[in-house]
């Protein structure tokens, strides 16, 4: 089976040595290949060699990656992912398959003009691994592996759910969930809450001309503090959820389940004893003075793309989300971020008649 994969950064280059080291004969598509040995090593957390893949090709050119490929996954941060979209079009028919690591963070949008060409979308609430890249283009860690899979489709023209799930499976090696509708995917409190919650929390004091001693651990320092905001955001995706009880969005799992912890304190712990979250630092940069946030982060993305995604669905559903807007008001001062990178009223939704409309037969 061809497969393309679209990224060469951590989960990248995880998912292209591991498809070929399983025998799938993989394509990357990458803006450096000449960075790049078509031996690819994966190593376990504790630097065993785990898996080696073969690359068949390695490509800057976008006609010669998506070519006859069976599938495509995508693994670049949804702030470039409308601008891959629009050039991908050009090489999409019906029934190409873009599969997206992670799915949420608005794809069903930003990939719009593959999806008008006859595309099928397939996301994930979660990548199947936690990765870091050791040598870019050339190895990388897998830090922790999901024990299953949670998988959606987006199509405007329909599409055979179990076949890819199928192929998925094969694929990961893990079971495969197929859940009922995309906002399952779309309103997953992963790192839209995760991240968003933590940023605010370690940062929310900051300012121009404060600077920090050290790069602060994202992890291993989680406090009471940023256990309290995460758990009142995903309360507020939670409220969210019930509100359009016409969708089926039961598998939209708070945090508090996903990490079994149903109080601060038990989050705090959980938190900082995740072993495959050792060890990871915050998106700061250093400059003369000492460390401060870095706001071209892919991390900062998830909010412009995901909490902010979630607030305006909150907004056309006329609930009262306070901790989202004071977070997001939070954000947009303190980054100088242009509001609503994806415009929910720009896509039709205005309304939540137009949220069922949109999710109930994709």
């Amino acid at each position: 089976m061809r497969i393309c994969v679209v990224g060469g950064g951590n989960i990248g280059t995880l998912l292209a040595a591991e498809l070929a080291a399983s025998g799938y004969e993989v394509t990357i598509f990458t803006s450096k290949p000449e960075r790049w040995s078509k031996d690819i090593a994966v190593y376990n957390i504790h630097r065993n060699l785990i898996a080696r893949g073969h690359i068949q090709c390695i490509t800057n050119d976008l006609s010669e990656a998506l070519h006859n490929q069976e599938y495509i996954f995508v693994t670049y941060p949804s702030d470039i992912q409308a601008a891959f979209a629009k050039k991908a079009a050009q090489y999409t028919k019906m029934g190409t398959k873009y599969v997206m690591l992670p799915g949420y963070g608005g794809t069903e949008f930003l990939m719009a003009p593959v999806l008008q060409k006859g595309a099928i979308l397939i996301g994930f609430q979660r990548v199947h691994a936690i990765s870091r890249l050791i040598e870019y283009g050339h190895s990388v860690c897998m830090r922790g592996r999901k024990s299953s899979l949670q998988m959606a489709t987006y199509s405007y023209h329909g599409c055979d759910n179990q076949a890819i799930a199928d192929d998925m499976k094969d694929m990961f090696k893990l079971p495969v969930d197929i859940l009922p509708n995309y906002l399952n995917i779309t309103f997953t409190p992963s790192n839209p809450v995760l991240h968003t919650s933590r940023l605010y929390s370690m940062f929310k004091d900051y300012h121009e001309g404060i600077y920090y001693p050290d790069n602060i651990a994202f992890y291993d320092s989680w406090t009471d503090f940023s256990s309290e905001v995460m758990i009142a955001l995903d309360n507020e995706v939670q409220e969210l959820c019930r509100s359009l009880n016409r969708l089926d969005l039961r598998y939209v799992k708070s945090l508090k389940e996903h990490y079994e912890s149903t109080n601060v304190p038990a989050m705090t712990h959980k938190l900082t004893h995740i072993e495959s979250f050792h060890g990871i630092l915050s998106p700061m940069k250093k400059v003369e003075q000492g460390w401060i946030p870095d706001f071209s982060n892919r991390y900062f993305s998830d909010f412009t793309y995901g909490l902010d995604l979630l607030q305006q669905f909150a907004h056309v559903c006329k609930l009262k989300v306070p901790v989202m807007d004071k977070i997001m008001a939070w954000y947009y001062n303190v980054s100088n971020a242009h509001k609503q990178t994806i415009n929910l009223m720009q896509y039709g939704i205005r309304h939540k008649q137009d949220i069922f409309l949109k999710y109930m037969n994709c």
